[in-house]
């Protein structure tokens, strides 16, 4: 800075009024470091009076001006922004900046220093604090689940979180300044590219979304499933950049493969199952699907069964008997009925065995009706039943037809040599092999 010829004792009120901030002190010093003058500011700060500062050392002026650095600077010539910390008796320890510069002086020809002190306490403070939140922004960001990437208007990154970082495959000290178009390459079913997300998303002041599907290509070429959004950032200066926020959905693509893996297997098993199977609604009792069995078996199309109760389908007899059988259904869960008719639509009646659960699906409850025809069963049981009848009788009729000829004279005489039971089993042996008749003709109807 050039040297000038001024009076300090002079125009130091003239200075201090208008060029000196009222929050900037001013000391003028000799080339020997020693006190010319001070302004009022500084007299206010440090609660010194002209008697204690004018003709004084500055190492030795108050306490706390002995600093090494700042006095070797100050001998060596004008300089900007020493930052420094003083403890100052009216206002605590504040962090202040030093500046001087040299001016000639007609009256001490080795010059003056003219020491400028302004308190940064504040702006210090607010930018530990500026860094403080950032460091917390930064650590509230990293933890989320989503990649955040960060643009100025020029479309250069300003900020990537870690997951953005492990998706891209870029780390965020080599992608800083850097085109998003340059770390960010997308793939889709549309046209969508990132420059038309970050321009959509900058013209409409609006959230955009991604595409879906969107495949992100990292860095290393491994492609990543993702959804996510763009937004414009808009702070007290008007809009300042973009935020684009996204995710890795790899695991939901595969479960969501899964699901419809799972849905299509279960619809093969409901439409190809040999028992009707309905599904209604757990609070309006409507039956919400119906599977093709249930059709064939009382001959209706499916659209008959759709949005009707049990009762209208004839299940149950009539609506309060379906009610009641609703209200036992959902307070323990499950009902079942053995043998249900239900009516065909030719008029047959067709015995069924009625089995009824309540499950969760979603963000509902449901119930599933399974119906299954028993008609062959009941038919077995009675031919069973029929048969099991008939070995009765018939085992009846040859214990009395035994009984009444087991004592006849003639089987006494031919039956010598074996007892009673021997006789019955002999008999009923002969029987079994077509010989009863004849045995019974030669020995029982033969006269002595």
């Amino acid at each position: 800075m050039g040297s000038s010829h001024t009076s300090p004792n002079k125009d130091l009120k003239a200075l201090s009024a208008s060029t000196i901030p009222m929050r900037q002190q001013l000391l003028v010093l000799d080339s020997q470091l020693r006190v010319k003058s001070a302004s009022a500011s500084f007299y206010n700060a440090s609660e010194l009076v002209p008697g204690q500062t004018v003709g004084k050392d500055l190492a030795n002026l108050g306490n706390g001006w002995r600093i090494p650095a700042l006095l070797t600077q100050l001998q060596a010539g004008d300089f900007d922004d020493f930052e420094m910390e003083q403890e100052f008796p009216a206002l605590g320890r504040r962090t202040v900046l030093v500046c001087a510069h040299r001016q000639l002086d007609r009256d001490d020809p080795s010059g003056t220093i003219l020491v400028f002190i302004r308190d940064i306490t504040g702006q210090k403070q607010k930018e530990l604090e500026a860094i403080a939140l950032a460091t917390r922004n930064r650590a509230i960001l990293d933890s989320i689940g989503n990649a955040v990437v960060v643009i100025d208007l020029d479309g250069r990154i300003t900020f990537m979180n870690l997951i953005a970082e492990k998706l891209t495959g870029w780390v965020q000290n080599d992608a800083m300044e850097k085109y998003l178009k340059d770390i960010f390459h997308i793939t889709n079913d549309s046209s969508q590219t990132v420059q038309s997300i970050v321009a959509s998303a900058i013209s409409e002041r609006a959230l955009i979304g991604l595409s879906n599907p969107t495949i992100l290509i990292g860095l290393d070429g491994g492609e990543w499933p993702i959804d996510g959004s763009a937004a414009p950032i808009v702070d007290a200066d008007g809009l300042s950049g973009v935020v684009l926020a996204f995710r890795d959905v790899s695991n939901r693509c595969e479960e969501e493969q899964n699901l419809k893996v799972s849905e299509v297997r279960y619809r093969r098993l409901f439409e190809a199952a040999h028992d009707g199977i309905l599904i209604l609604d757990a609070v309006t009792a409507k039956v919400l699907d119906v599977n093709p069995f249930m059709g064939r078996l009382l001959g209706y199309p499916r659209e008959h069964f759709l949005e009707k109760e049990l009762w209208e389908i004839g299940v149950f007899k009539d609506a309060d008997i379906s009610k009641k059988a609703m209200t036992k259904l959902q307070r323990a869960g499950h009902i079942r009925y053995e043998d249900l008719p239900l009516e065909h639509k030719d008029g047959r009646h067709i015995p069924v065995e009625f089995v009824s659960n309540v499950y969760r699906e979603g963000r509902r409850n449901v119930i599933q009706c399974n119906i299954r025809d028993i008609t062959d069963r009941k038919r077995l049981a009675t031919d069973l039943a029929k048969a099991t009848e008939q070995a009765k009788t018939a085992n009846q009729s040859k214990s009395d037809f035994l009984g009444r000829h087991i004592d006849h004279p003639q089987v006494r005489r031919h039956g010598i040599g074996f007892d009673h039971q021997q006789a019955v089993g002999e008999a009923a042996g002969r029987r079994r092999h077509g010989h009863v008749r004849d045995w019974s003709w030669k020995h029982l109807h033969t006269e002595a």
